[in-house]
């Protein structure tokens, strides 16, 4: 007879009001992934954030919080290639990698702004990439701010 595991489970807001022990696992419903303690990280520490999918889009796409881990490229567009980001949410986090030579751009949602480095785009702006292999993590840690964690080649917000 099998032996049922049921983890902690909880929403976003109450998941990164609440610091795990030390190997606490906890499943986040608004994000379905899963997170693990170290006894202090508000939140826990991401297990998917670790390996992320790899996805190849050629035309437009909007991002959702679903896809959250993921790592983006737009290998073989014959285009520009637009991702509309979600509302920016605390927890989210994406890669994005231009590997076309070709337009490459992040629409920001709303009033959603994206730091990169000292630079910040508009309100609901965009952050285009500077050339081919360019390649931008972000991620949110706090509602409406996208904040670039590892940044290669050129990526101008606007």
């Amino acid at each position: 007879m099998a032996t049922v595991l049921q983890l902690r489970h909880m929403t976003t807001t109450t998941r990164t009001a609440y610091t795990p022990a030390v190997g606490e696992a906890l499943w986040d419903t608004d994000l379905n992934e899963l997170f693990v303690g170290n006894g202090s990280t508000a939140g826990g520490i991401s297990v998917s954030s670790a390996i992320p999918a790899i996805v190849t889009k050629t035309t437009n796409y909007s991002v959702t919080s679903g896809d959250s881990g993921t790592h983006f490229n737009d290998n073989g567009a014959s285009g520009t290639v637009t991702f509309s980001l979600p509302s920016a949410a605390i927890g989210l986090r994406y890669i994005f990698t231009e590997l076309s030579a070709l337009n490459f751009i992040l629409q920001v949602n709303g009033t959603d702004l994206v730091y990169i480095d000292t630079n910040v785009s508009s309100a609901g702006g965009t952050v285009t990439a500077g050339g081919l292999g360019s390649s931008v993590s972000i991620e949110c840690p706090a509602a409406g701010i996208w904040v670039a964690t590892s940044v290669t080649g050129a990526w101008t917000p606007a």
